[in-house]
C-alpha cells in the first residue's frame, strides 16, 4: 500500500464513531484468529492483529468515567473487612482506609487546599501518601509526586516549575525543604514519619532516620502530621469527574535525559486499570501482591499502588525497597505477583537462604523498566521452576508518557526478545527514522510488519502532556491523521503476530564511522554467555572512529575464569555473532556492578560520564 492511501485510509477510520470502532476491532480480531478470511494491510496500527488474543465483549468494554477516588470507592464499598494493604506489620481494611481518605479530605479543605491546586508529596510510600492521593483527587488538587532521594537544588527546580506552595513529606526530609525555603515560596510544609502508623518502631526506618541530619522545624511553615490531622472543615465539596482532568504529576526516570513533570489524569490511571483486567487471566480479589515500587513513579503510582487497591488485592507494601532484602521479602510476605525491574531478580537468583525453599505461592513476576534478555529471562524462568512455581517472566513495555503500561505478555503472548503485545485498547507501531546530522529522527511515516524504526504508542492512557512545557509535549505527543501518538524514543517493531520487540532507544544509539551501532543488540549477545550476569554497553570517544561502542560486565558469582581469558571469549562471542563488524567494541571492562538510576535502570549517562575525555587510541 502507498503511504498516501495508508494516510486516506487513516484519515477515514478517524472518523468512524466509538461504536463503529469496536465493531472494527471485532471484525479485525475475526481475520487474526482465523474466524473470517481476508488479505492483512501489513500495517500494525490498521490490522491490529493482538486483538486475536481477547474476546469479542472485551474488545467493547467502556472503560469508566470516574475519578480515581470514586473507581477505588465503587470497587471496594461492599467490602469493608478485605484487607486493602499491610505496612510495617498492620493491616489496614478497605473500610478503615476509606475513613481515612475521609478525614484527611477534611483536612485539606481546612487547610484552603483547593481544585486546581498542586500539591508537592516528596515521599516513599506510607498510608499517608496513599491517603493524600485520593483525598486530593476529592478535592481536585493535583498531587505533584517528587523523588525523596533528589537534591534539594532539583526539589527546588520542581516545586517552582509548579508553583507549589504546600508540601507533604517525610520528616527525614526536612533539611532539604529548610536548605531551599529562601529560595521558594512554601506556605506550608507538613511533616510525618515513615513509621507513623506502624505498631512499634521499626528497624528498617531507624537505619533510614540515621542517614538525614535532623533539623528543628520552625513554627508556623512547619507542621506534624497530626496536627494537619486534627483539622476540622464544615466545607461541603467533593471534585466531580471531568474528561482528562488531572490526577497527579509524576517524573520521567532521566535515564537518557532530563527528568520532566508528565500531566496524568484519572482517565489515564483508570485505562491502566481496567486494561490491567483484561490482560491479566489469573489475577483475582484477595490476591497478594509485593509492592516494592516507590509512589514518585508512574509505574509505581499506576501499576504498583492504584490498580492493586482498585482490584481488591491485598497489597504488602515496602516503604524503602532494598534489593539486599528482596529474598527475605519473598520468604516473608509469599506473595501471589511481584513486579518490578529484571535486575532485581538477580539477588534471590544468588542468595544461599533460597537453596530449598518452595516458591509456589508466586503466582505471576511482571518485569519491566529495563531490558530482559534472552539469558537473563531464561535464568529467572529456570530459578523459578526450581524452587516449585509454575510462573514465568511476563514481560511488559511502556513509558511514564503512556501512564507506563502498552504491552503485556501472558502464556499466549511472551515470545523471547519481545515485551508481548498491546493492550486490549492500545496500538503500537514502527515509524521511518530518518538520518538529520547524522543522527536518528522520527517522522510519521507508518512502517510495515517488520520493520525497524521508531515505536509509538496510541492509547486511552497517553498523557495529558508535560506540565507547563508545550513545546517538549509537541515532540512526543504528535498529531498524526488518525489521533495523538507518544514517539517513544524507542526503536524497535512489531511483528505479524501483533508481538512488539524493542531493540534500543534512539539516544543510545552510537553514530560509528557513518554506521549506527544498537548497543542493545551487543548486550543480547554479551549477557547470552553463561558467566555473565549482565552487561551495558555505551559509546566512548575513539580517535578513529570519532565514537565506538564499550562493554561493560558483570560477571555471575561463582566465575573463576581469568579476566584476560573471559575478555578474549567476549569478543570472540561478538565476532562468532550474526552481529556487523562495526559493532565489534573497541574496549571491555569487568566491573562489580552496573550503576543504577534513583528509579532502579541501568544508568548509561553516568557508564559515559566515565570515559569523558578518554580516547581509545
Amino acid at each position: 500500500m502507498e503511504q498516501k492511501d495508508l494516510e486516506n485510509l487513516k484519515e477515514h477510520l478517524n472518523q468512524f464513531s466509538e461504536e463503529e470502532l469496536k465493531e472494527r476491532d471485532v471484525y479485525l480480531k475475526q481475520l487474526a484468529d482465523g474466524t473470517l478470511q481476508g488479505p492483512p494491510v501489513g500495517y500494525p496500527s490498521i490490522d491490529k492483529t493482538h486483538l486475536r488474543h481477547f474476546t469479542e465483549e472485551e474488545i467493547k468494554f467502556d472503560i469508566p468515567e470516574k475519578t480515581c477516588y470514586e473507581t477505588l470507592y465503587e470497587a471496594n464499598k461492599d467490602y469493608p473487612n478485605d484487607i486493602a494493604f499491610r505496612y510495617l506489620g498492620k493491616e489496614i481494611t478497605y473500610g478503615e482506609f476509606f475513613k481515612i481518605i475521609e478525614k484527611t479530605k477534611e483536612s485539606l479543605l481546612a487547610s484552603g487546599i483547593k481544585e486546581g491546586e498542586i500539591v508537592t508529596v516528596c515521599s516513599i510510600t506510607t498510608p499517608e501518601v496513599l491517603a493524600l492521593f485520593y483525598a486530593l483527587n476529592r478535592v481536585g488538587a493535583i498531587p505533584n509526586f517528587v523523588d525523596v532521594r533528589y537534591p534539594s537544588e532539583a526539589i527546588k527546580e520542581y516545586i517552582v516549575e509548579s508553583n507549589s506552595t504546600k508540601v507533604f513529606t517525610l520528616d527525614l526530609c526536612l533539611p532539604l525543604f529548610e536548605k531551599i525555603s529562601k529560595d521558594v515560596n512554601l506556605e506550608e510544609v507538613v511533616y510525618f514519619n515513615a513509621a507513623n502508623t506502624a505498631p512499634k518502631p521499626i528497624t528498617l526506618i531507624s537505619k533510614l532516620s540515621s542517614k538525614l541530619k535532623k533539623v528543628v522545624p520552625k513554627k508556623g511553615k512547619y507542621t506534624k502530621w497530626n496536627d494537619f490531622y486534627k483539622r476540622k472543615s464544615d466545607i461541603k465539596f467533593e471534585k466531580e469527574y471531568t474528561k482528562d482532568y488531572p490526577a497527579a504529576i509524576v517524573h520521567t526516570g532521566g535515564t537518557t535525559g532530563i527528568p520532566k513533570g508528565v500531566l496524568l489524569s484519572n482517565d489515564d490511571f483508570n485505562s491502566v486499570v481496567y486494561q490491567t483486567t483484561v490482560a491479566r487471566t489469573n489475577q483475582r480479589r484477595g490476591w497478594k501482591f509485593l509492592n516494592i515500587m516507590p509512589p514518585f513513579i508512574a509505574y509505581g503510582l499506576g501499576l504498583g499502588l492504584y490498580a492493586p487497591l482498585v482490584l481488591g488485592w491485598e497489597t504488602d507494601i515496602i516503604p524503602a525497597f532494598d534489593v539486599k532484602d528482596f529474598t527475605k521479602l519473598i520468604l516473608k510476605h509469599r506473595p501471589n505477583g511481584i513486579m518490578g525491574v529484571p535486575n532485581y531478580w538477580d539477588e534471590p537468583m544468588h542468595n544461599k537462604k533460597m537453596k530449598g525453599k518452595d516458591l509456589s505461592f508466586i503466582e505471576d513476576v511482571l518485569v519491566g523498566g529495563d531490558a530482559t534478555p534472552p539469558a537473563r529471562e531464561d535464568k529467572i524462568n529456570e530459578f523459578l521452576e526450581s524452587h516449585g512455581s509454575k510462573a514465568k517472566v511476563s514481560k511488559g513495555y511502556s513509558m511514564t508518557e503512556a501512564t507506563s503500561l502498552a504491552t503485556f505478555s501472558n502464556k499466549e503472548a511472551n515470545a523471547k526478545e519481545s515485551v508481548g503485545i498491546p493492550l486490549v485498547k492500545t496500538k503500537v507501531t514502527a515509524f521511518k527514522l530518518n538520518i538529520k546530522d547524522g543522527t536518528p529522527v522520527g517522522t510519521q511515516e507508518e512502517l510495515p510488519v517488520g520493520e525497524l524504526g521508531e515505536l509509538g504508542i496510541q492509547s486511552t492512557n497517553e498523557m495529558i502532556g508535560y506540565y507547563n512545557n508545550p513545546e517538549e509535549t509537541a515532540a512526543v505527543k504528535q498529531h498524526h491523521v488518525d489521533g495523538d501518538w507518544i514517539h517513544t524514543g524507542d526503536i524497535g517493531y512489531v511483528d505479524k503476530d501483533g508481538l512488539v520487540y524493542v531493540t534500543d532507544r534512539i539516544k543510545r544509539i552510537i553514530p560509528r564511522s557513518g554506521f549506527k551501532v544498537l548497543p542493545g543488540e551487543i548486550e543480547k549477545v554479551v549477557t547470552n554467555i553463561d558467566y555473565v550476569a549482565s552487561c551495558a554497553v555505551v559509546g566512548i570517544p575513539d580517535e578513529k572512529d570519532v565514537t565506538a561502542p564499550k562493554v561493560y560486565v558483570v560477571l555471575e558469582p561463582n566465575c573463576n575464569k581469568p579476566q584476560k581469558e573471559i575478555i578474549d571469549d567476549i569478543y570472540a562471542t561478538i565476532r562468532s555473532s550474526k552481529l556487523p563488524p562495526y559493532f565489534e567494541p573497541v574496549d571491555v571492562e569487568i566491573i562489580d556492578e552496573l550503576p543504577k538510576t534513583l528509579v532502579g535502570k541501568t544508568d548509561y549517562k553516568e557508564l559515559e560520564n566515565r570515559n569523558t575525555g578518554k580516547s581509545i587510541k
